[in-house]
């Protein structure tokens, strides 16, 4: 199917068997599911047929189909407006993006309706390939965007990526991050490097969606955000994901409406394994564990993730940090530590734990995150149970026990929200979080308090 002539209806949710009737209608459309096996199942008329191995059944109950990451028909649906708006009675929310050059936002029965035109975005860097390849993965299978050039120090790697994916390759960072040709600059470089490159990209007009921790220090980070306000383009760091994760959306509805009451303390855990794949599938000394490229070890690699979190679903700020920080393993990769636990009081008077480490086994980590509030408590348990567990204002009383669903990517959701123009989160949020990150090496260093 060629996208320039695809009108991509975007489904965050559950596809029930009303919105599959109503799909079965209209002909000619292909699904990509969120399901364990990534399958992808195209329905023709009121005929189906399975690209790959699919479970499907029309006796599966409403509530318990596939949950769809989008929908793809053909642009000769018409208004895309229209179709919009009779999907978004059933699906939401619902994004529609054409690549026909014209835009439209509003608000419809369901969701957001947009067309927009592909935008076309530049990877620097594939040094943390994590993000690096799990984002340009997402965006191409999102239909919002194409990934026209990637640069990489790399060469072999850099290239084979490209040509995966139809882009142009370079080993230079900084003509990607400069080129004319593109709209969006996503940075997956060293965090050393990121200030300049981020600076050069702002300075020719990109929008940017940075590797986190965007910089080495505050001090480096206002140099972004200086560049970010004079060029006045939009910015927005890798660690903000759970702001465009339905999942988390739908957990920060609960806690909005008042599920769980007003939340007093909240707990995240992060055990990871210490980073030593330089690459997929190989394994080596990598660059986050060199105090000249990163500025921090196991806690701040995926803490900076939980403190915006927190700040996010807490809409308050932080004002205190305590906390402890070492090696309780690995002592060889000191100063760097693979152990930090931080104590954080919020302006609102909620407290919080941050404990987030390198010392899990590989295969083996564990990830989990509890809201405890006047009227019950919410925990996030993906890597254990695999479900969310509320216990609060349930009838019947007890635990209520719900699937995760399979994670959307965080790159798309930024694209989609870019075009949309409106971003959840903004180079303020950035330097608040490195902030408190900073606040809290001080404070578990010195043994002390470190009011922000």
């Amino acid at each position: 199917m060629d996208p320039r002539h695809i009108l991509s209806v975007r489904a965050l949710g559950f596809l029930t068997l009303e919105a599959l009737q109503l799909l079965l209608k209209r002909g000619n459309l292909l699904l990509d599911l969120c399901d364990s096996s990534r399958s992808t199942l195209r329905l023709d008329g009121h005929r189906r047929r399975s690209l790959y191995p699919v479970r499907w059944s029309d006796a599966t109950p409403v509530r318990q189909f596939h949950p769809v990451r989008c929908i793809f028909a053909p642009a000769q649906w018409g208004n895309a407006a229209n179709e919009c708006d009779n999907l978004a009675t059933i699906l939401s929310p619902i994004r529609v993006v054409r690549s026909d050059g014209r835009t439209r936002d509003r608000e419809t029965a369901g969701g957001v309706c947009s067309v927009a035109q592909l935008l076309r975005v530049g990877l620097v860097g594939l040094d943390h390939w994590y993000a690096g390849l799990g984002a340009v993965d997402d965006l191409a299978r999102s239909g919002t965007a194409r990934i026209t050039q990637i640069a990489h120090r790399d060469p072999q790697r850099g290239r084979e990526t490209a040509e995966k994916y139809g882009a142009t390759f370079t080993t230079d960072y900084r003509a990607v991050a400069t080129s004319p040709e593109i709209d969006v600059v996503l940075t997956a470089c060293y965090c050393s490097e990121n200030a300049d490159l981020s600076t050069a990209a702002a300075a020719t007009g990109h929008a940017i969606i940075s590797v986190k921790p965007i910089s080495m220090s505050v001090a480096e980070a206002r140099r972004i955000e200086s560049a970010v306000r004079a060029a006045g383009v939009r910015f927005i760091s890798l660690e903000s994901g759970y702001r465009v994760n339905p999942t988390f959306t739908t957990i920060r509805g609960w806690v909005d409406q008042g599920r769980i009451g007003r939340i007093l303390t909240a707990a995240t855990v992060l055990r990871s394994s210490l980073p030593t794949q330089p690459w997929p599938g190989e394994r080596g000394r990598t660059w986050w564990l060199d105090t000249a490229k990163t500025p921090g070890g196991g806690w701040i690699d995926h803490s900076i993730y939980h403190i915006d979190f927190l700040r996010w679903i807490l809409r308050s700020e932080i004002v205190s940090v305590s906390g402890d920080v070492g090696n309780v393993i690995h002592t060889d990769i000191a100063p760097l530590e693979d152990y930090g636990i931080a104590n954080l009081v919020f302006a609102s008077g909620a407290r919080a734990s941050v404990e987030v480490t390198w010392t899990g086994q590989p295969g083996a980590s564990v990830h989990r995150i509890e809201l405890i509030g006047t009227e019950g408590t919410l925990v996030w348990d993906p890597s254990i149970s695999g479900r969310i567990l509320i216990g609060g204002r349930n009838e019947p009383a007890g635990w209520l026990s719900i699937p995760i669903p399979q994670p959307a990517g965080t790159a798309a959701g930024y694209v989609r929200a870019l075009q949309s123009n409106a971003l959840p989160a903004s180079i303020d949020d950035a330097i608040a979080n490195l902030a408190a990150c900073e606040a809290f090496y001080r404070a578990a260093r010195t043994g002390s308090t470190v009011r922000l």
